[in-house]
């Protein structure tokens, strides 16, 4: 089947499968227009908070103003001693708050990063060498390329990793999450 004709097909196979299931997505929107959220937006919660998240965080990223006080113990633990505080000048004090506030946009960029991955759920990995068998009695024989495997279970153990350090950022800063 040629790529033109194929798409055609797809085409007419969204559309017929949409129109079977008119009657769910008037019920959905029904219910979102009644209690604001539809039974479909909680089959996968997860995914419902991070895509609402996403773009909130990424619009409170770019109209920053200032930064949690939380992180100027990690820059100048003197900061606010009385003498230091005086004798700095304001090209010092501009330094200062600028590398505190360049510390607060890492962390809201690794709070962003960790929800576009979990919206993500790993779709953008390449599983086009395993191969499926059906057997008799319903089983199925998967054949996989173990090198390929290998190199996307390691890809999603890194992804899983900055999933945790950005959840657990936004649990940590998430009362500084105002501007």
């Amino acid at each position: 089947m040629t790529s033109k004709f194929k798409n055609l097909y797809y085409f007419f196979y969204r559309f017929f499968s949409e129109i079977r299931y008119i009657h769910r997505k008037i019920y959905y929107f029904y219910q979102k227009r009644i209690r604001g959220f539809s039974d479909r937006d909680l089959w996968s919660l997860d995914h419902t908070f991070a895509k609402f998240i996403i773009p909130r965080l990424k619009k409170f990223k770019e109209n920053l103003y200032g930064f949690p006080l939380c992180f100027i113990e990690e820059i100048d633990p003197d900061y606010w001693d009385h003498e230091n505080f005086i004798k700095r000048t304001d090209d010092q004090q501009y330094e200062i708050d600028t590398k505190i506030k360049n510390i607060w946009i890492s962390k809201i960029d690794s709070m962003i990063r960790a929800f576009e991955l979990i919206v993500s759920d790993n779709a953008d990995l390449d599983y086009s060498d395993l191969e499926m068998e059906f057997l008799e009695g319903g089983r199925i024989n998967i054949k996989k390329d173990e090198q390929k495997e290998k190199i996307r279970n390691s890809l999603i153990s890194s992804r899983d990793k900055e999933i945790e350090i950005g959840l657990n950022n936004f649990s940590k800063h998430f009362r500084s999450l105002w501007d």
